[in-house]
């Protein structure tokens, strides 16, 4: 079985979420005694911290560059019927509130060549719309299963009332809250700018180019959600805490892939191991 390095904010999650990272994806899995005793001792860590003073990043000033790219992701998505984007943001990205608790090293490590580059960090950062692509397929008895090149698709119910696979935006985005600042997408290519900018402090400046989005909307407006209640609460988890040895647990995780089955009653998006 293959596996990666992960990163887990684990005093920040709820039990439920933590004992599925501990007792199913860990390598080698924990009991469920272990699991919530080590589950248990980090939520400790973060109630010593007590309320967290907050400091709303500063939005640094912008490049032609990031204009241009900013301009056109904005341009595109209202040309789709969306006004979900709502401007451009270069923020240090340590004070940003996080919703996603776990990181894995390996997969940021491919973009941290690209960011070094102030031209290469924009087209990845703030890439365009993504256009539709042919994803590969296979069949396995009565089931059709669509192999997909990573987490972000969605299946959407399209205009003429049939199922759609959709590709969704991969630019870096952030949504303003209560005074604060929410990383929704883009964690692994802000870690590895971070990582980046701690080795070389003098050459690469810790700042993000990020999309102003609403799509973390429905999260921070949820009822009876343990996530919003900890994004809006007195000491949410920040970027800044994964690099933290006290509060992030490094952990060896099972390496997985996304796919979508379909079969005669249903169609789901599941992960499962892989093995390549």
């Amino acid at each position: 079985m293959k596996t990666l390095s992960g990163k887990l904010l684990l005093g920040w999650m709820d039990k439920k979420e933590a004992l599925h990272f501990l007792m199913e994806e860990a390598v080698p899995p924990l009991t469920e005694e272990t699991a919530t005793a080590l589950w248990e001792s980090y939520r400790g860590k973060v109630a010593v911290l007590g309320k967290r003073e907050y400091r709303r990043p500063q939005n640094a000033p912008h490049n032609l560059k990031e204009k241009l790219a900013a301009e056109k992701i904005i341009k595109a998505s209202h040309k789709n019927g969306a006004h979900n984007v709502k401007g451009l943001m270069k923020i240090d990205p340590l004070d940003l509130v996080v919703h996603q608790l776990r990181i894995f090293e390996e997969r940021a490590e491919p973009y941290r060549e690209l960011v070094r580059n102030s031209v290469t960090r924009v087209k990845t950062c703030l890439p365009p719309l993504p256009a539709g692509r042919q994803l590969p397929t296979r069949t396995v008895g009565s089931k059709m299963i669509v192999e997909l090149p990573h987490g972000e698709f969605q299946m959407v119910v399209g205009a003429k009332k049939n199922l759609e696979i959709q590709e969704m935006a991969r630019h870096v985005a952030i949504t303003a809250f209560d005074d604060r600042l929410l990383l929704w997408a883009g964690y692994h290519r802000t870690y590895a700018i971070t990582l980046e900018s701690q080795e070389n402090p003098e050459e690469i400046e810790r700042l993000v180019p990020a999309v102003l989005t609403t799509d973390a909307d429905p999260l921070l407006d949820a009822r009876f959600s343990a996530k919003r209640d900890m994004v809006r609460g007195a000491c949410p988890a920040l970027f800044r805490d994964f690099f933290d040895a006290d509060l992030c647990l490094d952990m060896e995780l099972r390496k997985r892939r996304c796919q979508i089955e379909i079969d005669l009653t249903q169609t789901k998006q599941v992960w499962v191991d892989d093995d390549s």
